[in-house]
């Protein structure tokens, strides 16, 4: 009897202080929406990560600390894609649990100028497309949809 209390505490304990040292505070990331007419640029992320795995999705990525969101984009969009950001605009911000739990704010940016051409640094591919239902990820397909109704509207 005395082991099995012994056992139920330590697994109780154990629990308690694995939610402890959790973060459940949500950390800024950027997100890049690049558009040629009616296609958007995604990429694949490789099978390795060891978050969202082979998930097609929009470029980005984590915002530094002590670092301006603008600033965060640029880097970004030259670390993923290797492109240099001239413009942008913002479109919207989204909330989003990673595969990992980590939940994030994602503050998503229409580029509207940049130089280069973009090839893939850091995904196992980028690609152009122009199917939302493509896009692995719901938030994805929504920002994208957003981004599209939003500056079609404007321009008219």
């Amino acid at each position: 009897m005395w082991l099995m209390f012994k056992f139920w505490f330590w697994r109780f304990t154990a629990l308690v202080k694995g939610v402890e040292s959790m973060n459940f505070e949500a950390i800024d990331v950027v997100v890049g929406i690049v558009l040629d007419g009616d296609s958007f640029l995604v990429e694949r992320r490789r099978l390795d990560d060891k978050v969202d795995p082979s998930v097609v999705c929009l470029p980005g990525g984590h915002v530094r600390v002590c670092e301006g969101l603008g600033k965060a984009l640029e880097g970004e969009m030259l670390e993923e894609l290797g492109i240099r950001v001239k413009g942008f605009r913002f479109v919207c911000r989204n909330f989003y649990v990673a595969s990992n739990c980590e939940r994030q704010n994602a503050y998503c940016f229409l580029v509207t100028d940049y130089e280069g051409a973009p090839f893939s640094r850091a995904a196992e591919e980028i690609f152009w497309e122009d199917d939302v239902d493509k896009l692995s990820l719901e938030v994805d397909r929504k920002t994208i949809r957003k981004t599209k109704s939003f500056f079609v509207l404007k321009a008219r």
